[in-house]
């Protein structure tokens, strides 16, 4: 029996075919080709040789980025080299080592830009990968020495941002402090005061949208605003009274006006419930449907107002309209 017969060459030209694609500069997609091809036939050799083949050329990518300092590009062939072996410990260690000095980079970079809380954070993740990286135990005492800095800075100017209404930026500085140091109480106690500050701006200013909308006689905007209120404060009676009043407009019953007359000189309307087609013939003065009251007749302009006794909001109805 042929070598090609018991099936161990078998897939050869598909195996040319994902080296071409790694020699075209896609290694990934040649990994995928030639573990295709290994799942569909375990003995093909020269998938098992292409595989290797990549996985030696990675690495040595790999190294190669690590010495230009090029540590993204480092962590990407050490991927990909992974997902041929995972096992792989020069990989393993390119990873390692790119990914730790990525993380110093950042930490040098938040330093640079005056936010030593960050950097901080970045210090401990490469520490964290590599306890005995003396770059980034360097670097830790100038964070650590900076993040004090800025608690100080932060109790001389806390004042100053919550007098000012910088609530935001106030909240954004406690928390950030916190999270590296989560036992200072005067930083939790700025931290309080600004996002209670905040709810309390938010609570005016959703106030005000709801009573606006309302108005307009936009009322499911007027009823979310208003709903936004109550979550800050479940007592509010503005609040309440929006919602309650927002909803009986929203489930108000549609009118039209379909017919006008005159009747020993009384101006009568006729008007028209549109869900139930249900008609009353009313003159001004007139309550109908329990909810409704005519507050003026027009017979010359052939419209009607009427007012809906849940909220006291007057609509005209005109002939052809609603």
């Amino acid at each position: 029996m042929s070598a090609t017969g018991c099936g161990v060459f078998s897939g050869k030209g598909e195996i040319d075919d994902a080296a071409k694609t790694l020699e075209q500069g896609n290694a990934d997609l040649a990994i995928r080709k030639a573990k295709a091809w290994l799942n569909m036939n375990p003995r093909n050799i020269w998938a098992k040789r292409l595989l290797k083949k990549i996985e030696k050329q990675l690495v040595e990518e790999g190294r190669l980025a690590m010495e230009a300092e090029q540590y993204d590009a480092a962590v990407a062939k050490a991927d990909l080299a992974l997902k041929v072996n995972s096992n792989n410990p020069e990989a393993l260690a390119i990873q390692a080592d790119a990914k730790k000095y990525l993380r110093l980079q950042a930490a040098k970079k938040n330093l640079a830009a005056d936010n030593p809380v960050a950097a901080l954070r970045f210090i401990k993740e490469a520490l964290k990968i590599d306890p005995d990286f003396q770059e980034a135990k360097d670097l830790l005492a100038e964070a650590n020495q900076q993040v004090e800095e800025k608690i100080a800075n932060l109790m001389g100017s806390a004042q100053e941002l919550y007098d000012k209404g910088e609530f935001e930026k106030l909240r954004k500085l406690a928390q950030d402090i916190l999270t590296i140091a989560p036992q200072n109480r005067e930083v939790a106690g700025w931290l309080r005061k600004a996002q209670a500050a905040i709810l309390e701006r938010n609570k005016v200013i959703n106030l005000e949208l709801a009573k606006k909308f309302y108005d307009e006689g936009i009322y499911e905007s007027a009823k979310k605003n208003a709903e936004k209120v109550l979550k800050v404060e479940p007592g509010n009676r503005d609040a309440k009274e929006i919602v309650e009043n927002s909803n009986a407009e929203i489930t108000k019953p549609k009118l039209k006006l379909v017919a006008f007359t005159k009747i020993k000189g009384m101006e009568i309307a006729t008007i028209k419930m549109v869900k139930t087609g249900e008609r009353f013939m009313v003159k001004e003065g007139d309550e109908f449907a329990e909810v409704f009251k005519v507050s003026a007749v027009d017979y010359d302009l052939k419209a009607a107002v009427v007012m809906y006794k849940k909220t006291g909001s007057q609509q005209t109805l005109t002939i052809g309209g609603q």
